[in-house]
């Protein structure tokens, strides 16, 4: 048969092999193929469970035309000169690979001059031919760029490793290429490979090379070229990848593009090399990546194709969760050779990878296409551990690359892979979790989640994943994590004096880890770890104790007695070391107990001290936590200063001088049993008013026992504190009149709510009632104790105040009586002894009353001020009894209260020559008392201050208070005498300002007062001086010249009217120019000299700075320029512009700014349209002024002058400025300030123009500062220069408006200024009459053409085109 039914009947054979045994029908068959027919290669046979499939390769043919000495013929199967037709062979990889060809009966030879290489023998061969086809060879041969691939001096002969022959598999053996026919038959076929072969280059296009002569090593034969060769299948690959928990795929290139392969699939076998696929692939270990415990993901082998793109064929193979027997990848040579070592097998189909009972042992046809290798971690069996408060920190064994990423989460279920994973109960410090990195090692590398010092010890499940970012990614899972550590605290409460034991619950800690675990006592609402410790009092016990072995559960505490109880001290938990590290010598806090585990009660007493007061019920109150109605003390003496229970005897009490008992009349030598009732605090003593004899320190020690069942000593252990007596001793005292009287008693707990009265001492007793306290001027009676004396609890002392006079007369006529803390008269009951008093006196009396003239001194700013001297400011005699130098004198603010607490110091600034010293830049307070009999008080030469010192009142004229001290500290409370008022005269700190243009008067607010009863401070002869700020008032040698033109300064002496008692005004006549400004100052004398310049040292009396002085106005010398028709605001810069100010503007040619008569008056610019004088216009800068619009500049002939008039455009104005307040004798205001400059541009008025119909039109005009940008417009006469819509005329041929076409600057000799030129057009037609001539600076609508040069007349043409230019007094004729 030929064509497909040959190939039906080839592959019918093959499916008849099914039975079990081995049949050669099938082979045979294919070798009975007749000539002529399309020639098939059956290349391989597998077994699958249902049936036989075939591979072939295919030999196609290729129509050719060849003629001979016999025939010629034309056919798709034969050729008349060859032997084998042009083939295209393929074969597969892993399949067995044989050329078949086929010859066809007819003769001929040779044609001459044929080479013999191109010749193909007939169906016999020829004579010089051997008729063994055994003889003939077939190659295939590597391409070549150019030229026959077969000939002999080319050709390359290709590579593949084969399974070799028959049999159990040896190493790769090179498939047998060239290769001769190997049965002989007619059918000539060329068995290359006979089990497929397994590795080779298949992307390359080969050729088939066919020879007739025997190949021979040494004789290389003939080859002609025959066909095509192309070697199908993948091409190995170097080494392939999967990683853990990731989709695994695997991609192999090569030529597999045929649907053939569509069903083709890979394997994953276990085996160090490329034999491994060479095994029977029903054979092979397959490798195993699921780990049993998955629950997510799965991997599955063998994997079909799953697409092709052209390039690679693709197998998915699912998600690896685990290495084949967890065993990763090992490359190191001689280091388990085998263990995790993974070849990727290929073949045709999956079914090749089965087996179905039948043992062929010829079917070993798997192609290796490399290595592959697994990367990620060893799974499930890791059991991992940490310790709470160590760093938890694993190696991880495994396979992977440097630099891959990879991330580990801890979670509570075991459940790697789920979409929602409960993160682990731990946490703090500096753990995390998740924890990502890149891996640093190939095999191993160790990570860390930080070391956590909260959460719960419990078993957890460690997943992990390569580059994971969601919950799922965390498939793999690599074991259980023990988290080990305590879980809670179960005894955690101790009773003082009594042993204390601290049992905890523990999870999984090991006898090795358990012995360096110590837990730590901290104080309430700390943080576990902080440093410093704030470590819980447990004394004498220490807050630390280690764990001596077993499980970790139990620390023994101790004794503690003197300790703190408390209710939540914090409770902290430490690891220690790690219990990997051997040597371990414990040190007392050498490590950190970071993790909290509960918290600890310590129940009990505490400690405090106590007292009982004599006169007083003495009850003893503890304090502490959950006390009980068992609770007992006792008392011991510790006259000895004991510390510590056991070491003292029991006291003994007295009241009223007998034996002091309990309340159920026990002695006090037995215990005290506590209050039956809630919180049990109370323990009731009795009345005690005596301490035993030579008890003089009075101090007990109380010891505390939670249940002692009897009053035995050695039950009570716990110190809760020390218990005095408390009261004054004996003594005699007395305080002096006029002098503070501060009272000291010594005694025994005495404190600041003690207090004294003083009653008199004959006829009362203390605390008999009534008592009758005498009132005592300045003394407070009762009084409470001001402080105890230091922290000295032996000594408290009484501020009494200042003392009066005194009911009684001076000497011992009082005694003191004392209470601890009185609240009524009849409570002072303590009788401490004798008082007496002396006397002292005050300026005035009361002394803290108001300013009494006559008796109370005062000072004047500037002046000399001392207080008991100077007869110019009245003399006041200073009495004081034994006076001493260490007395001085304060100088207060005056307010409701007299001398005492809250004292608030008055600072002046002092100013020289005075007796002070050089250096001494504020006047002295407190000062000392001067003088042979130390009855002078030196306060320098006061003036105004300029920084007074934070808490400190700044000084000004006004009634201060005198405090006086006989010896005091630095303490003003000290100065708690009152001496009397003094009183400041002169100005107050102020600021002032005057206007240039006005009268410039400053009235200085202060206190000017005079009496009768004093000598008369003369403030009519004061005066104020303003001078610059750089310098200082009263300098000495200062000189100053007037600062402003028109001012007196100094001024003159006050009019006797305007002196008051509470203001000055001084008048400097009126500035009118120099610049105004900020930087001046104004200075004060009550007497100066007259203050005339000229002469060094004249104005040195100005010693008192009031404050600045501000001259307000504008700058001379500015210049201001506005143009006709055009809307004029001038700016003018200034200092203190106010919204009254007003401008005018003058002529030059008149008088100056401010002229009136009988001077030359000033003359008045008047410019139609112009406001003048103008108020500036009211914004927040006060300096604009809006002028108006000026229309007309006035004739040529009035102003084009030497001296123009005040109706002409020009330079010749001025700006006169007025501050807008003063007026002048005139009543209007009177513009003193020159400002200066000011000009006005534009043209000339009462032009008359001339233009004749038919000729063109073009004039000049005549002005100041004019410019191309100027215009002129015609309009009829009915309508107005500057109308919004006025009758523009219009002539044809002329342009109306029309820009000036040209301006030029007329020479000073033709009269100055400058010429426009205006050419308008030839006109045509038109309206012969007289029209006006109308011009505008920049106009931008007819609006702006608002001044009127003068007519305009259209006259009828008449000779020469000429135009005649006249005004109203002249008449000029210009040929233009």
């Amino acid at each position: 048969p030929a064509g497909r039914r040959a190939e039906q009947m080839a592959f019918a054979a093959l499916r008849w092999r099914r039975g079990g045994r081995r049949h050669d029908a099938g082979l045979s068959g294919c070798s009975q193929l007749s000539p002529g027919s399309a020639a098939l290669a059956l290349v391989c046979c597998c077994w699958c469970s249902f049936c036989w499939r075939c591979a072939r390769a295919e030999v196609s043919t290729t129509t050719t035309t060849t003629t001979t000495t016999t025939t010629t013929t034309t056919s798709s199967t034969t050729t008349s000169a060859g032997y084998y037709q042009q083939v295209a062979v393929k074969c597969t990889l892993g399949m067995s690979c044989t050329v078949e060809l086929s010859a066809w009966s007819g003769s001929g030879l040779p044609q001459v001059g044929q080479r013999r290489r191109d010749w193909k023998p007939l169906s016999y061969f020829p004579a010089d031919y051997s008729p063994d086809p055994a003889l003939y060879w077939v190659m295939v041969a590597l391409p070549v760029e150019s030229g026959d691939p077969c000939a002999v001096d080319t050709y390359t002969r290709a590579t593949f490793d084969c399974y070799g022959s028959v049999g159990p598999p040896g190493p790769p053996q090179q498939w047998q290429n060239p290769r001769g026919n190997n049965d002989g038959k007619p059918a000539a076929g060329y068995e290359l490979c006979p089990n497929g072969a397994t590795k080779g280059k298949t992307s390359t296009n080969y050729s088939l090379c066919w020879s007739e002569n025997e190949f021979d090593a040494v004789v290389d034969p003939a080859w002609n070229h025959l066909g095509s060769f192309e070697m199908r299948g993948p091409e190995a690959s170097s080494t392939l990848s999967c990683t853990m928990g990731r989709p695994c795929e695997v991609a192999l290139e090569g030529r597999l593009d045929d649907p053939t392969f569509d069903t083709s699939a890979v394997f994953i076998a276990k085996g160090p090399d490329d034999l491994v696929c060479r095994e029977k692939l029903y054979e092979l270990e397959a490798v195993n990546f699921n780990d049993p415990r998955r629950k997510h993901g799965e991997f599955t082998i063998p994997a079909v194709s799953a697409s092709y793109d052209g390039r690679y064929r693709r197998y998915s193979l699912g998600v690896p969760t685990s290495a084949h027997d967890n065993e990763p990848t090992t490359d190191l040579p001689g280091v388990y050779p085998n263990r995790g070592k993974y070849r990727v097998c290929w073949a045709l189909a999956e079914t090749m990878f089965e087996k179905d009972g039948v043992d062929f042992d010829d079917m070993r046809k798997g192609v290796d296409v490399g290595r592959i290798n697994l990367y990620g971690p060893t799974v499930g069996r890791n059991t991992l551990t940490c310790v709470l408060t160590l760093e938890c920190k694993f190696d991880f064994q495994g396979k992977f690359y440097i630099g891959m990423p990879y991330a580990l989460v801890l979670a509570v279920e075991d459940d790697c892979g789920g979409a929602s994973l409960t993160r682990i109960n731990v946490g703090g410090g500096t753990w995390a979790n998740p924890i990502a990195g890149s891996a640093s090692s190939t095999y191993s590398f160790e990570v860390s989640f930080g070391a956590p010092i909260l959460g719960v010890p419990a078993a957890y499940t460690a997943c992990w994943g390569a580059g994971a970012a969601a919950d799922v990614d965390y498939s793999i899972r690599i074991g259980t994590l023990d988290v080990r550590g305590p879980v809670r605290c179960t005894a955690c409460t101790c009773v003082k004096g009594e042993d204390c034991i601290v049992f905890l619950e523990v999870y999984a800690l090991t006898d090795s880890q358990s012995v360096r675990n110590r837990i730590q006592m901290l104080e309430p609402g700390s943080t576990c770890g902080s440093t410093p410790l704030p470590l819980a009092d447990l004394s004498p016990m220490d807050p630390e104790r280690r764990q001596d072995g077993g499980l970790g559960s139990e620390f023994q505490i101790g004794l503690v007695k003197a300790g703190v109880a408390k209710p939540d001290y914090k409770l902290c938990w430490g690891a220690g070391q790690d219990s990997k590290i051997v040597d371990y010598g414990y040190t007392m806090y050498d490590f950190e107990c970071t993790m909290h585990v509960g918290t600890f009660s310590m129940l009990g007493a505490n400690y405090r001290d106590m007292q009982c007061i004599l006169g007083l019920p003495c009850t003893l109150e503890l304090t502490g936590v959950s006390l009980e109605a068992s609770n007992k003390i006792i008392i011991l003496d510790e006259s000895a200063d004991i510390a510590e229970c056991f070491q003292g005897a029991l006291v003994n009490f007295l009241t009223l001088g007998a034996l002091l008992t309990h309340g159920g009349g026990e002695p006090a030598l037995s215990a005290l049993q506590v209050d039956a009732s809630a919180p049990h605090t109370m323990y009731t003593m009795g009345i005690p008013d005596g301490v035993p004899p030579r008890k003089e320190r009075s101090r007990y020690l109380v010891c505390w026992s939670h249940n002692p069942g009897d009053w035995q000593a050695f039950n009570f252990r716990v110190p809760v504190g020390k218990i005095t007596i408390v009261g004054p001793k004996k003594v005699e005292l007395a305080c002096q009149e006029s002098m503070y009287c501060t009272i000291t008693l010594t005694g025994v707990g005495l404190s600041n709510t003690n207090g004294i009265l003083i009653i008199p001492l004959v006829g009362h007793k203390c605390g008999d009632m009534p008592m009758d306290p005498p009132a005592i001027d300045g003394v407070v009676n009762p009084q409470i104790a001001s402080s105890a004396s230091g922290t000295d609890p032996s000594k408290v002392v009484f501020q009494m105040g200042m003392v009066g006079s005194a009911p009684l007369d001076p000497g011992v006529n009082y005694q003191l009586c004392w209470a601890h803390n009185p609240a009524a008269e009849a409570d002072y009951r303590v009788f401490v002894g004798s008082f007496g008093l002396e006397g002292i006196f005050a300026f005035s009396d009361p002394p803290c009353g108001p300013f009494v003239p006559g008796q109370d001194p005062y000072c004047v700013l500037g002046e000399l001020c001392e207080i008991g001297d100077k007869p110019t400011q009245l003399t006041v005699n200073v009495e004081v009894a034994s006076p001493a130098r260490t007395n001085k004198l304060v100088v207060i603010k005056k307010e409701t209260q007299c001398c005492g607490p809250g004292h608030i110091l008055v600072d002046f600034k002092e100013v020289k020559p005075s007796d002070l010293n050089a250096a001494q830049t504020t006047f002295p307070n407190p000062v000392p008392a001067t003088g042979a009999a130390f009855l002078i008080y030196n306060l320098g030469r006061p003036s105004l201050p300029t920084n007074t010192p934070l808490g400190m009142w700044v000084g000004t004229p006004g009634d201060y208070l005198m405090c006086w001290s006989h010896n005091p500290t630095s303490n003003l409370i000290d100065y708690n005498t009152a001496a009397g008022t003094l009183q400041f005269r002169g100005p107050f700190a102020q600021a002032a300002q005057c206007f240039l243009g006005e009268g410039c008067a400053v009235t200085l607010a202060g206190l000017f007062k005079y009496y009768a009863a004093e000598d008369n401070p003369d403030f009519q002869s004061s005066r104020v001086l303003i001078m610059p700020d750089t310098h200082s008032c009263g300098a000495e040698g200062t000189t100053l010249a007037p600062p402003w033109v028109g001012m007196e300064n100094p001024c003159p002496r006050p009019n006797v009217e305007e002196v008051h008692d509470d203001r000055i005004t001084y008048r400097l006549s009126i500035p009118v120019a120099n610049p105004p400004t900020r930087s001046y100052q104004l200075c004060w004398d009550s007497n100066p000299p007259n203050g005339k310049p000229g002469t060094a040292k004249l104005y040195e009396e100005y010693r008192v700075g009031v404050g600045t002085f501000t001259m307000n106005g504008p700058y001379q010398g500015q210049s201001k320029t506005c143009n006709l028709g055009a809307s004029c605001t001038i700016q003018v810069e200034g200092i203190g512009l106010t919204n009254t100010n007003h401008v005018l503007l003058i002529s030059k040619y008149g008088g100056p700014c401010g002229n009136i008569p009988p001077d030359a008056p000033m003359v008045r610019a008047d410019m139609p349209g112009m406001t003048n004088p103008r108020v500036v216009t009211d914004d927040q800068f006060d300096n604009k002024f809006d002028l108006g619009i000026a229309e007309g500049g006035g004739s040529y002939s009035d102003c084009r002058v030497a001296e123009p008039r005040e109706i002409c455009i020009g330079v010749h104005y001025r700006i006169c400025w007025a501050h807008g307040v003063d007026t002048n004798a005139l009543g209007d205001y009177p513009f003193l300030v020159d400002v200066g400059s000011f000009s006005l541009y534009g043209v000339y008025g009462t032009y008359s123009v001339e233009c004749a119909l038919g000729s063109v039109c073009s004039f000049s005009i005549i002005g100041l500062v004019l410019d191309k940008f100027n215009q002129v417009l015609i309009v009829d006469n009915r309508s107005s220069c500057g109308d919004s819509d006025p009758a523009i005329a219009s002539f044809d041929g002329l342009q109306n408006p029309r820009r000036a076409s040209g301006v030029s600057t007329v020479p000073d000799e033709n009269g100055g200024g400058m010429e426009a030129t205006f050419r308008l057009g030839r006109s045509i037609s038109g309206l012969i009459g007289t029209y006006r001539l109308c011009w505008g600076f920049d106009p931008l609508v007819v609006g702006d053409f608002k001044v009127e040069v003068g007519p305009f007349h259209f006259v009828e043409s008449a000779g020469p085109q000429k135009c005649s230019v006249w005004d109203s007094h002249c008449f000029q004729k210009s040929e233009l």
